[in-house]
């Protein structure tokens, strides 16, 4: 089992009644969550975090409301204005599920308390006790909280834990469509005009929170080190690996890569020329930002997240339409889905050296980004990782020849008092295999003293 963390409820939970209990830090500034119920009204409201009681009071017994499970730096729910993920989650529709699961429920009655209760025996068995479980009137929201926000450069992971959670609860019905960071799960205390019942809260425990990247670790079939491993290896042995190994630790690795850069993108704009994009650096940056949007998002999200990024920059909304780059990336990326596959892969790709070039990025402004950096900056991160990794180690060194420094001035002082007591050098030579040389030495530096 991991180990966990205690998670310290902010006051904006701490408000909400025990039903709606969703434990989980919360960020520090005041970005936005969307809610919307689409029967009453299709339009997508963006709250601030600091309404966040206030948003979720309004959807009690209110049908079918629903709530974006990540925060946003924009009142919308786009990839791009993605502002940080508090945890992973999984959506159980167990009313779908078949064999023993269905068989189960069928012959006991059992509703989602004892559905529930399974899931959390599943979860003691992997080794990752969730921090909350709802019900979403039909089904079951099970959500593991994160000891630290995860921001647009770790979005690929999320996603890609997510979808692993989905295979390790494939039995219970979980929903692979819920796995994208832009997801809307129901609110508890609002009502499933399906089935006619409240969601609620069945059980949390806000003494549960995990360290991100051990998630990661501990659930995703291939660590990020792994992934890294298993591409140099399918350099020099593409014939010995596996299709589908191959297949899956190369997107990941993309992936990953693709939200590092954008997330690179949008702090250079912001430190550069405060978050506007002017002219004579629109087309190369829309291409960019929209290759890599491509490397992480299905085909048909790629425009609307190209146009939010444009709003974002303030280029005019009809530039994608002037710029035949962009068009580019899209049929590509349709290509690519069309294919399914990695070889030949039509999709624009750039190196890190060319992005740095292009983009005209100096030292001073590596220090402050996470992909786009040479290799000199590089590895003074791992230098400097490395050092304070080896701290602890340095101490105990340190201890140790202290420890040493001590046996070896008492064993000296062993022998001078031997010598006092009138014996003769070569024999405590023998017996203390000393050469006589030292024991001379250490005679006169303790004598002298």
């Amino acid at each position: 089992m991991l180990i966990t963390h205690k998670i310290d409820l902010d006051p904006i939970l701490k408000s909400l009644p025990p039903q709606f209990a969703d434990p989980r830090i919360l960020p520090r500034s005041d970005p936005y969550l969307s809610i919307f119920c689409p029967k009453a009204d299709p339009v997508q409201v963006g709250w601030r975090l600091h309404d966040l009681s206030t948003a979720i009071e309004s959807c009690r017994n209110v049908h079918d409301a629903y709530i974006s499970q990540a925060f946003f730096k924009q009142p919308n729910r786009r990839s791009i204005n993605l502002f940080g993920l508090t945890h992973a989650w999984v959506d159980l529709d167990y009313y779908k599920a078949t064999g023993w699961l269905a068989d189960f429920v069928k012959n006991t009655g059992a509703g989602p308390d004892e559905v529930a209760s399974l899931v959390v025996d599943r979860c003691q068995e992997i080794g990752i006790p969730p921090t909350s479980i709802q019900s979403s009137g039909r089904g079951l929201y099970v959500k593991w909280a994160f000891s630290d926000m995860v921001g647009m450069a770790g979005a690929a992971r999320v996603r890609a834990l997510n979808r692993r959670l989905v295979q390790l609860f494939a039995d219970f019905g979980a929903d692979p469509a819920a796995c994208d960071v832009s997801r809307v799960l129901r609110v508890p205390g609002s009502i499933n005009s399906k089935s006619g019942t409240i969601c609620s809260t069945l059980y949390s425990d806000a003494a549960i929170s995990y360290d991100y990247a051990e998630l990661c670790d501990e659930i995703l079939q291939f660590t990020l080190d792994e992934i890294r491993e298993r591409k140099a290896e399918r350099e020099k042995q593409k014939n010995d690996r596996r299709k589908d190994h191959r297949r899956r630790g190369k997107m990941l690795d993309r992936a990953d890569w693709a939200c590092k850069v954008i997330s690179d993108l949008t702090t250079l704009a912001e430190m550069r020329w405060g978050g506007r994009v002017p002219e004579g650096y629109r087309n190369e940056w829309t291409w960019i930002a929209a290759a890599h949007l491509a490397l992480w998002l299905p085909p048909h999200d790629i425009e609307p997240e190209v146009q939010e990024l444009l709003r974002i920059w303030h280029i005019e909304a009809d530039f994608i339409k002037k710029n035949h780059n962009l068009a580019s990336v899209i049929n590509r990326a349709k290509l690519a889905a069309i294919k399914n596959r990695d070889d030949n892969d039509p999709r624009y790709k750039f190196s890190k050296e060319t992005l740095i070039k292009n983009l005209e990025i100096d030292k001073s402004e590596m220090l402050i980004l996470s992909a786009l950096i040479d290799t000199d900056e590089k590895y003074k991160r791992h230098k400097k990782a490395r050092d304070i990794k080896n701290i602890p180690i340095k101490i105990k060194l340190a201890e140790k020849n202290e420890i040493k420094k001590h046996q070896r001035f008492d064993h000296m002082k062993k022998i001078v008092d031997r010598i006092i007591a009138g014996e003769e050098l070569s024999k405590i030579s023998i017996s203390e295999n000393v050469g006589l040389s030292t024991i001379r030495r250490w005679r006169s530096k303790i004598l002298i003293k």
